[in-house]
Parts: structure tokens; sequence; C-alpha cells
């Protein structure tokens, strides 16, 4: 956040995000011993959520969400406003952006972090990964363990369209994988455990390709759609 104070500057990260990782954080060992199947109603409706601030926490959408609202607040509050200009006496500014800037900076510079933040449990995307196939895969008899890093979240595909698909490693020997089609989840439960690992650890431009299971083979490759 900008504009706060130094103890403030992290407070979306700590009190939002934070919330929702810890709750987050006991489903996610649940489902590493016990599969996607022991979950209970209320823990998948989290780890939804937990799924859904992911895919929003990631720079590159954070950066485009404030984008946007500043576009946009600059688009509003640059406007002739009648009740503007007749409450603000002597004040130099010319309209509600400039008297924002001079006077509200830490509200305008953050809105975009506070719309994010109210994004998280948004109904739409929440119901969608709810809608999903999930599973989860272990592959701790492949060679290479899987690689957690600070983003370890992929999404390949449009949420809202066929052959979406979305993978999280969730510990050294075990990746969750959600798809709202059925045939990549089939594919995703006959990949062998080293193909599953080399998709986790593949070079990054090959999500901007569309990756997705092939259906060629029982012994399923990567290919693109």
């Amino acid at each position: 956040m900008e504009h706060v104070p130094a103890d403030k500057v992290h407070l979306v990260e700590e009190r939002v995000f934070g919330f929702v990782d810890d709750k987050a954080a006991p489903i996610l060992e649940k489902m590493a011993v016990q599969g996607v199947k022991s979950l209970s109603i209320e823990e998948r409706y989290w780890w939804a959520i937990y799924l859904n601030a992911a895919l929003l926490r990631v720079p590159h959408v954070v950066a485009s969400i404030s984008k946007r609202i500043e576009e946009m607040q600059q688009k509003i509050l640059s406007e002739p406003d009648a009740d503007f200009d007749a409450a603000k006496g002597s004040a130099p500014e010319r309209n509600l952006l400039e008297w924002a800037q001079n006077h509200a900076p830490s509200a305008l510079a953050n809105s975009g972090m506070e719309i994010l933040s109210k994004m998280i449990g948004e109904r739409r995307p929440i119901e969608r990964l709810l809608s999903f196939w999930w599973t989860v895969r272990d592959v701790r008899d492949s060679s290479r363990p899987l690689m957690l890093g600070d983003d370890p979240l992929e999404r390949i595909g449009d949420l809202y369209r066929p052959k979406c698909l979305i993978n999280l490693p969730i510990s050294p020997g075990h990746a969750f994988f959600a798809t709202n089609t059925r045939s990549v989840a089939d594919n995703i439960a006959q990949m062998p455990d080293r193909q599953v690992v080399n998709a986790r650890t593949s070079q990054p431009s090959r999500q901007q390709r569309n990756l997705c299971m092939a259906t060629r083979s029982p012994a399923s490759s990567i290919g693109i759609y």
C-alpha cells in the first residue's frame, strides 16, 4: 500500500491474504495425505477461496487491476461536478481528482488494493472453481521432487472457458489439479509421475502456449490446445 505508515504497508497481504492462507494451510496438508475426496463442504469452499486469492495476488494481475482502477478514477473524478464546485469555496483544486491527489492520496492510490481484497470472496469465480474436477497426484515415486516457489500456482486457459487447468504443488511429492474439462481430468489421472513433475518444472513460456494434457495414448504427453 502507498502513502500509509510503514507498519501498514503490508496490511492487505497480512490481514486478507494471510487470513486466507491460514484457513487453507490445514486443508492443503489434509489433501496431501487423504486426497480431495476427504474434504468437507466447508473445506472445499475455503480451498476455492484460496485458489481465487492465489490467482488474484500474482504481480501482473495486481498491476492490471490497479491500472484499470486508476484509469477509471482519473476519468470519473476529472469530470465536471457541480456539487464539488459549489462546496470547494476558495480551494485551488479544479476537480475532485486534484482534490483527492492533494488531500486523500492514500485512498486514491490504494483503492485498487481495496477492490482486490473484495474480489477474493467474489461469488462467481468461487462457484466456478467449486464446479471443477479436483484431484491430487502423488508423485513421490518420481526421480525428482516438485518445485515449490513463491508463486507456484499456474492457470492455463480462461477460467470461464473449456480446458482451463489449474495446477499447484502442495508438497514436494503432491500436485493439486483442477479443471473444468473431464477429458483433461482423465489425462491427469493417467499421466506418469515423471511427466507430472516435468510439466511443473517446464519453462514458464510453455504456460503462454496454453498447454494441456493430450489424449492420444495412455502414457499421456503434454500437447497444445
